[in-house]
């Protein structure tokens, strides 16, 4: 899968959803680079990314970190590229509401959760352009501050599997001198 492929299909994604419907106008996604760094840990990264945002996306916020990629070589002639992603869902919340944050938690779990299913269902439909691997599928709580904006919400890290049956790339390079 290209990764503007994969952008799109996330971004239509936050177009059909019923709790999100990104528009042009009515901008609810974004997608961001996340650093593995760990002198730069995540929150720090979106805060810094919605720090310049803040005013332009609207809650629900649904940001996309580019994916990172790794090979899996179980047997030689079946390599699998693993496109690793991850898909936070964040709304703003009064940080003197426990039960709101904690009903920000569940509505932004369940709008994640909505939003992979259909991916794994969209994929299944062609199968070329990979599988999301549920195994890989993990989430956590994520509450900070941006720009005097306070946000709680959900991240999913995720794997969609690319199986190549033959990535002899010889055909690429002329024949050694």
């Amino acid at each position: 899968m290209q990764h503007v492929d994969y952008v799109e299909l996330f971004r239509d994604l936050a177009a059909r959803h019923v709790d999100v419907l990104h528009t042009a106008r009515k901008s609810h996604f974004a997608r961001i680079t996340l650093s593995s760094d760990p002198m730069f840990p995540m929150p720090q990264q979106i805060e810094e990314f919605l720090s310049g945002l803040s005013h332009k996306l609207l809650s629900p916020l649904v940001l996309l970190s580019s994916y990172d990629v790794d090979f899996d070589d179980s047997l030689s002639d079946s390599i699998a590229q693993n496109l690793i992603g991850r898909l936070i869902i964040l709304e703003d919340v009064n940080v003197r509401d426990f039960n709101a944050e904690e009903a920000i938690y569940q509505r932004t779990a369940e709008t994640g959760l909505d939003m992979l299913s259909e991916v794994y269902r969209e994929l299944s439909d062609d199968p070329r352009q990979g599988t999301l691997d549920w195994n890989q599928v993990g989430s956590e709580k994520i509450r900070f501050t941006a720009s005097r904006r306070n946000l709680a919400g959900t991240g999913y890290s995720f794997a969609i599997r690319e199986t190549y049956t033959n990535l002899n790339r010889s055909a690429k390079f002329n024949p050694p001198a």
